[in-house]
């Protein structure tokens, strides 16, 4: 754990650094030395001589001008009970509230996503209308094929005419007269009219991009609905992508409710097809006249013990009476369970740190078994956990060592 302590120590380095900085950019902003300097503007000087991007300097900017004018700022910057993004975030609203001080003293502590609801509370807007609106959009660009598959030879195999490697590749070949030939020379008799009426099929193709039609949805939402939404979100995190998107999941819970709730017809016409006279397939009337097939263990087919008319048992081909064979142990953990340990666990990671940090985890999340299934372990919640992937696999090295990673693994928590 010496790197986390390393990158504690640099983390307050640069606290202190950055608000260093914010007190001598007010110096030079009251002073108005950037403009001795040369400068339109602070942010000017950030950007420009500071080496800032514009998303930095705009948020020192906002926090600048904030301290300038509020200096008790500059303290909650220090004692980190403030940071520049949360100041970028109120540095509009600061100019149309009545109250400034008290707007910077209620976001005293508070985290961005609490700061964010305190100015829209300060900012109330109408209820958006909902919307549904039919666009067409473009598809995203496809990779060109390649416009002539040659042989080993060179020639090529494709069979395309000269008109048809013209319109596809868009560019002409060498003409001799009325007649344009082939790349192994040979003429096939394309007139230079067709081969320009090509050009300008393929060039008009190439301009009109491939569109699909699609609707647009615009509505709002409660916090408490958009809480749930996030909860649902984070279930679907375990089959879908963690960077999947609204549309995604919007697609996967209309597809699970469809499943869910849509009436079908197949047990019915199921049930009509044995009343017309459908007969068993045959190799399930087979299977259930003569037994199934077994398998030794080498892998050859023997034929299973079937009873005989007296009550004697026959042997198999090999020359022994059938014998129960003992059931692998699967993997399969009983949904009652696994609902009881995302509910004690509260769908979230599990992992906590010898410091007493929990993971925040709330996607990609697994059961994990405390005393591995491989060694033993069983399926009782007492001996299961909710953990997310990361530390799902972290847990398997830490037990069975590092394995090859695949590409399609993510390192993410």
């Amino acid at each position: 754990m010496r790197i986390i302590e390393k990158l504690e120590s640099l983390r307050r380095r640069e606290h202190s650094a950055t608000v260093e900085l914010i007190a001598a950019l007010v110096e030079c902003y009251t002073s108005k030395t950037y403009l001795d300097a040369g400068y339109e503007s602070i942010w000017d000087l950030l950007v420009r001589r500071l080496d800032y991007s514009f998303a930095a300097a705009s948020r020192r900017n906002a926090a600048t001008k904030i301290v300038a004018r509020y200096p008790f700022v500059l303290e909650m910057l220090r004692s980190q009970r403030t940071s520049l993004t949360v100041l970028a975030k109120v540095v509009g609203p600061l100019g149309s509230t009545s109250d400034p001080v008290g707007l910077l003293k209620s976001i005293d502590g508070k985290s961005q996503r609490e700061v964010e609801r305190i100015v829209a509370l300060g900012r109330p807007v109408a209820k958006p209308v909902e919307r549904v609106r039919r666009q067409v959009v473009r598809k995203p660009a496809a990779k060109p094929a390649p416009l002539l598959d040659c042989g080993a030879d060179g020639s090529s195999g494709g069979g395309a005419s000269g008109a048809e490697v013209v319109a596809a590749s868009g560019v002409g070949l060498a003409t001799s007269g009325a007649e344009v030939a082939t790349v192994d020379g040979t003429g096939f008799g394309t007139s230079a009219a067709e081969v320009g009426a090509a050009r300008t099929s393929a060039a008009e193709a190439a301009a009109a991009p491939e569109t699909e039609e699609r609707v647009s949805l615009s509505f709002s939402l409660t916090a408490e609905d958009y809480e749930s939404f996030e909860q649902a979100k984070a279930i679907l995190a375990r089959k879908l992508p963690a960077d999947m998107s609204i549309e995604d999941a919007f697609n996967e819970l209309v597809a699970f409710y469809l499943t869910k709730k849509k009436p079908t017809r197949t047990s019915k016409s199921t049930g009509r097809k044995k009343a017309a006279g459908g007969t068993e397939h045959p190799r399930s009337a087979e299977t259930s006249a003569h037994g199934r097939a077994g398998r030794t263990s080498t892998g050859t087919e023997v034929e299973s013990a079937t009873g005989t008319a007296d009550g004697t048992e026959t042997a198999n081909a090999t020359g022994t009476a059938n014998r129960p064979r003992s059931e692998p142990r699967s993997r399969h953990i009983p949904a009652n369970t696994r609902a009881a340990v995302f509910d004690r666990d509260a769908h979230r990671c599990s992992y906590v740190a010898a410091d007493g940090t929990r993971c925040n985890a709330t996607r990609n999340l697994e059961i994990d078994h405390v005393e591995p299934f491989a060694l033993g372990g069983s399926h009782e919640a007492e001996n299961l956990r909710v953990l997310c992937a990361a530390h799902n696999r972290r847990a398997a090295e830490r037990v069975f060592g590092t394995r090859p990673r695949w590409k399609s693994q993510r390192d993410r928590c």
